[in-house]
């Protein structure tokens, strides 16, 4: 097949996972497997992805492993993201609301490392392969924050770049969805109807925020989701 095709380095811990099933067999995608020091998907070793579950995000934390981990990411690569593995959808796990905002704060506003919450393995081979194919167009390099940055709060650009690292979200739809919702807890709770209206947004893209922010609809948990939400934007 001609043409480019996008390198994916796995971690060899992630052959159990499934995971990488989802990108064997693409011709568009030059997947290996190796050990790695640093993360567990590398791409053209631009790009660092982190998949933790959440029973391995709680334990990293409170064994004081998951900030060294951010950081080695964050001088390991040009660009980062940490995906958790039902964020908002255990009622098996728990932490006390401060611990669990300042451990996302300290990521997202801190380090700079965009989270982006999944609802399950499947959700997250489904992440990783949209990624590889947004890499492989070339969207992810063009990326180029808002001018009104410039003129706006860090706040708003913080929210914005939350926003982007969301498969198929740009700046363009970044900003329209932040001025029609205000806040990321809105956006990520915001139902399917309401999310289509906003300029830019289509079905497919609706339906993967709506996922994103209520793991498959509980409305139990988008209530939480929101609440988390909420509390981190009026912190940042």
């Amino acid at each position: 097949m001609s043409g480019p095709r996008r390198k994916v380095v796995a971690d060899t811990r992630e052959l159990r996972s499934g995971i990488i099933d989802r990108l064997r067999g693409d011709p568009r995608i030059d997947l290996r497997v190796r050990p790695h020091r640093v993360g567990d998907y590398w791409a053209d070793n631009e790009l660092v992805i982190e998949r933790k579950s959440l029973r391995d995000f709680y334990g990293s934390l409170f064994q004081h492993r998951l900030f060294r981990q951010v950081c080695a990411m964050r001088h390991a690569a040009a660009r980062c993201l940490l995906i958790i593995e039902g964020l908002h959808a255990s009622r098996t796990f728990t932490l006390p609301p401060p611990w669990l905002h300042g451990a996302l704060l300290t990521i997202t506003a801190g380090y700079q490392v965009p989270i982006v919450p999944s609802a399950s393995r499947a959700t997250t081979a489904d992440l990783l392969y949209a990624l590889a194919m947004q890499e492989l167009g070339g969207r992810m390099g063009e990326m180029r924050f808002p001018k009104e940055r410039a003129s706006h709060s860090r706040v708003r650009w913080l929210r914005l770049r939350v926003l982007q690292a969301v498969p198929l979200i740009g700046p363009k739809r970044a900003s329209a969805l932040l001025d029609a919702f205000g806040t990321l807890g809105a956006v990520f709770t915001a139902s399917t109807q309401a999310l289509v209206r906003t300029v830019g947004v289509g079905p497919e893209l609706a339906s993967l925020i709506a996922r994103l922010g209520t793991a498959n609809g509980d409305p139990q948990v988008g209530r939480v989701g929101q609440r988390v939400q909420d509390r981190a934007d009026s912190q940042l």
